[in-house]
């Protein structure tokens, strides 16, 4: 497993790259991410299934300044000597977000009171980090990149620079309240152990929050080049809900079982060709 960092926005920026500057106002461009045919979800998952809505600290994301040409075309020169996610975190852009810290507090508040622990797997450059760390009173992260981990911590954040969770004996012995795993399993090269020792590392009543961009597209970063996982994790259907049912019963197989599921927009900060970039 080479980098755990996920490639959304090189991706987002690809998909978007035939689309016109987004003219919306955001909260309308938005809205359609975040909504779902639950009637098509598993009966299971459509009884877990939680609306959200942009909220005013998703538009404050998308209202940030976007990156310019300069540190663009740095990112590209830098591309010759390392891989995407290291030359982004090295010129420091491309910021992400996933959910706002009350949008995660109404997905977790029912089974996690707050001011319990977090490790958060494949942290990237922590901006999604800093919105979780409001809910619990200690946070571990860990990020195989290893500028993404020296951002982890400038921003404060007690950091594990590794490739495997099994490289440190220090965080195999520990126990977590919940284990954050946002944008991972699909742009890792052994999927199904990453599961296997994320259960492993949760208390008796300890939450896994996951987030997957669906449809799912597997891969996984290896230097300059993209690969096919070691380890096959396959969903069958084609769209959001498909995708999503079968996920939810591929975990409840491992031993899992669903509490709460949601939709919305994993966003990246915009350029100087859009305001942001975004993958549903």
């Amino acid at each position: 497993m080479k980098s755990w960092t996920r490639l959304a926005i090189e991706e987002a920026h690809r998909v978007s790259d035939d689309a016109p500057e987004n003219v919306e106002p955001p909260e309308k461009h938005l809205e359609g991410f975040y909504r779902c045919a639950s009637d098509l979800l598993s009966h299971k998952l459509n009884a877990t299934y939680l609306q959200l809505t942009i909220d005013q600290e998703t538009l404050d994301f998308v209202s940030m300044p976007p990156s310019g040409w300069l540190q663009g075309a740095l990112v590209a020169v830098l591309g010759y000597f390392m891989s995407f996610t290291d030359s982004m975190a090295y010129v420091g852009i491309g910021k992400m977000h996933v959910l706002s810290t009350l949008q995660f507090k109404l997905l977790l508040e029912d089974w996690l009171p707050l001011g319990g622990s977090l490790l958060d797997i494949g942290a990237g450059a922590g901006d999604v980090t800093q919105q979780l760390a409001p809910l619990f009173s200690s946070v571990v992260a860990v990020e195989a990149s290893y500028y993404m981990a020296q951002s982890l911590e400038k921003k404060g954040f007690s950091t594990l620079c590794i490739d495997q969770l099994n490289q440190n004996p220090w965080l195999m012995e520990q126990r977590f309240d919940c284990v954050a795993c946002l944008n991972v399993i699909d742009r890792c090269s052994k999927p199904l152990s990453l599961i296997k020792e994320m259960k492993g590392l949760l208390k008796a009543k300890g939450v896994l929050l996951l987030a997957v961009v669906l449809p799912f597209s597997p891969f996984y970063e290896q230097g300059t080049r993209t690969c096919d996982p070691e380890e096959e994790f396959v969903l069958e259907g084609d769209s959001f809900e498909e995708h999503a049912s079968c996920l939810a019963l591929q975990f409840d197989q491992m031993g899992f079982d669903t509490l709460r599921c949601t939709k919305a927009p994993y966003l990246s900060q915009g350029d100087i060709n859009q305001n942001y970039y975004v993958l549903s």
